[in-house]
């Protein structure tokens, strides 16, 4: 019960991480712990990694709107061109 002890304090379940990513979990004297030092090394890569993909997608997102702009300023022109057709 030290100063910290009123702040929230958040952590892994040894095991349960151990199910998933057994390297970051060692076992001394029949206690498991989380090697926190590799963990916070793999959440920061997996952290780039997803910055990454969503890059990309937002990237082919914005492709994809341009392309329907275009789509649609063509519907229109053709539309416009239709309408003249019929008009005479």
């Amino acid at each position: 019960d030290g100063p910290e002890a009123k702040f929230a304090r958040y952590g892994f379940i040894a095991q349960e991480l151990e199910k998933v990513l057994p390297e970051l979990v060692r076992t001394e004297k029949d206690q498991k712990y989380v090697v926190y030092q590799d963990l916070i090394a793999v959440l920061t890569l997996t952290s780039q990694v997803q910055h990454g993909l969503l890059s990309e997608q937002e990237k082919a997102a914005q492709l994809r709107a341009a392309r329907l702009d275009t789509q649609a300023r063509d519907i229109a022109r053709l539309q416009r061109g239709i309408a003249g057709l019929t008009a005479r």
